[in-house]
């Protein structure tokens, strides 16, 4: 028998930095489950502040456009005791992990912008994200490490795994990321975020932690999501979509929320849960 439980509530990262206005209510919990909230993209309208990152990002639940005030590039300390070889990593991903800027038509006239992240997965252009990045978005633009930009199209969604594929016209020589196999993946193992963190631009944010707990259920604003790879590693507003990675370079999930008030909680949509689902969005375009 379920019993309500108060729990705090989940954010995903995402929407673009706004103008400063208060944040808004908490909402009731609802179920045992923890309580999560879109954090990036149109969709990501419930974000709290975040000043401790130098950076507000607000939005109001009508998506109000938003904008960014100045600040430096933040990342979590990465381990230097562990085994895992982080430059090693970053040196195989090379340019394969991009951001995802999306706006679309408001009322009155206004442009409604919002920010998240993606990465590559096949040399024809297919770029995989978080479908709450990209939901209502009008256009879509990926931006590569280096700078470079492609206009990018929704090839296909499912919205009840929170997953999209896009696709862009040139990979600009990026090596695709491998899909690892999570049957094998234990919990202690460490893991890597990368992605667009609070849309800081230029290169991605990366993150260090361990994957915390497997097999998690989550309830958002407007989806539950179960499956889910529970990690330690920062994950912020504007890493939704990002890759969650291995010691091999390889994704073990998409990183999709974080549980705002908490410490050192996120999540990632597990890889092997929605293989079948990439799959079947790339045959849309074939």
């Amino acid at each position: 028998m379920e019993h309500d439980v108060l729990a705090p509530p989940v954010e995903r990262p995402d929407p673009l930095p706004g103008p400063t206005l208060p944040p808004p209510p908490p909402r009731p919990v609802r179920s045992v489950r923890t309580r999560a909230a879109v954090v990036g993209g149109l969709s990501g309208a419930v974000m709290a502040a975040i000043a401790s990152f130098g950076v507000v990002r607000l939005t109001d639940h009508d998506a109000t456009p938003v904008a960014t005030t100045s600040a430096a590039a933040v990342a979590s300390p990465l381990s230097t005791s562990s085994a895992f070889d982080v430059h090693g990593v970053l040196d195989k991903i090379g340019n394969a992990v991009v951001s995802i800027d999306v706006s679309a038509q408001g009322g009155r006239g206004q442009v409604i912008s919002g920010a998240g992240s993606g990465f590559i997965i096949s040399d024809e252009g297919y770029v995989l994200t978080n479908n709450h990045v990209v939901d209502g978005a009008s256009t879509i633009t990926v931006t590569f490490s280096d700078g470079t930009t492609e206009n990018a199209i929704v090839v296909g969604t499912d919205p009840s795994h929170d997953v999209a594929v896009l696709k862009i016209a040139d990979v600009h020589g990026a090596t695709p990321l491998a899909l690892a196999d999570t049957s094998t993946l234990q919990v202690g193992d460490e893991v890597l975020a990368i992605g667009n963190a609070l849309d800081l631009g230029d290169s991605p944010t990366v993150t260090l932690g361990i994957v915390s707990a497997k097999d998690r259920s989550i309830q958002t604003d407007t989806e539950s999501l179960t499956g889910l790879l529970q990690t330690d590693a920062a994950i912020n507003p504007g890493n939704s979509g990002g890759p969650l990675l291995n010691a091999a370079g390889e994704v073990v999930g998409i990183n999709t929320a974080g549980v705002n008030g908490a410490n050192n909680i996120g999540f990632a949509i597990d890889i092997n849960t929605v293989k079948t689902v990439i799959t079947q969005l790339e045959q849309r375009s074939s």
